[in-house]
């Protein structure tokens, strides 16, 4: 499972600015040892769920091919941005797009 360096201060800025609570970080692990995930998950303190995918189900299901991949999922599942790579999710900007996704009817 690749890092979340911005994880946990994605998920501390999204609280603070979501009072509706409408905004979910979620993450996937497609390691084959679910132990070791697991273990990685709480030794990096992450705060948000991760779905433990040893078959790599979700990741073709979404068609992933590269670590990590995020996606910004609207109210109705439709799936409205796609980054590869790694990114900062916690700068102000992106925090704004996503947040005007949650204003959308």
């Amino acid at each position: 499972m690749p890092a979340l360096p911005v994880g946990n201060a994605f998920t501390a800025e999204i609280e603070r600015v979501d009072e509706e609570q409408e905004i979910r970080l979620l993450a996937a692990a497609q390691d084959q040892d679910p132990q070791k995930a697991a273990a990685f998950v709480k030794a990096n303190n992450y705060k948000f769920p991760v779905l433990l995918d040893p078959q790599g189900k979700a990741g073709r299901l979404y068609g992933v091919t590269a670590y990590p991949t995020t996606y910004l999922i609207d109210k109705k599942g439709r799936i409205r941005a796609r980054e590869v790579g790694s990114s900062d999710w916690s700068a102000r900007s992106v925090v704004d797009q996503i947040i005007k996704l949650t204003e959308e009817k």
